[in-house]
Formats: C-alpha cells, sequence, structure tokens
C-alpha cells in the first residue's frame, strides 16, 4: 500500500515523535513506493530521502535500483498532477 502524500500534515505522532497513524487514505493504491518517498525529498531534501528509504528497508520494504531517482523524478512532476485536476 502506498498513501502518495505522506507529509507532516497527513502524519500522527505520540508524545515521543514515533509514528501512530496517517491520515487521508483517499489517496491509497497498492503502488511503487517512490510516491511517498517523493515526499520525503521535497519537504527535507537528498539527505532525508536517503535516510528514508535506509528506515524503509531495515523494516523490511522492498528497495530496488533507481527508487531515489524514481521518487525525485516523482516530485519534479508532481505540479503536473494538481494543474490537471478540474
Amino acid at each position: 500500500m502506498t498513501h502518495g502524500e505522506i507529509y507532516p500534515a497527513h502524519v500522527l505522532l505520540d508524545e515521543n515523535g514515533a509514528i501512530t497513524g496517517v491520515l487521508d487514505w483517499t489517496t491509497a493504491r497498492v503502488d511503487d513506493p517512490a510516491r511517498d518517498l517523493s515526499a520525503q525529498y521535497g519537504a527535507a531534501g537528498e539527505e532525508m530521502l536517503h535516510a528514508t528509504i535506509t528506515a524503509y528497508a531495515a523494516a523490511g520494504g522492498h528497495i530496488y535500483p533507481g527508487l531515489a531517482a524514481q521518487a525525485k523524478h516523482l516530485w519534479g512532476a508532481s505540479p503536473i498532477g494538481y494543474a490537471s485536476t478540474p
């Protein structure tokens, strides 16, 4: 499952900063994890993207060559989705 919009406004945290929930699953689908990772790149840059990919892999997530590049391309193309929305 991917959410497609994992960013601070959609993430619930406990008092220690641990994620306890994710809001707004209307955009969820079975898809490429690069959709979620692209928001990490857009929000905090290259270092955060690689830290997130490392944590994702450590938690058992499937990573593949080019995942970081794909996440960056998706971030760069993201305005198209908003521009084409009626």
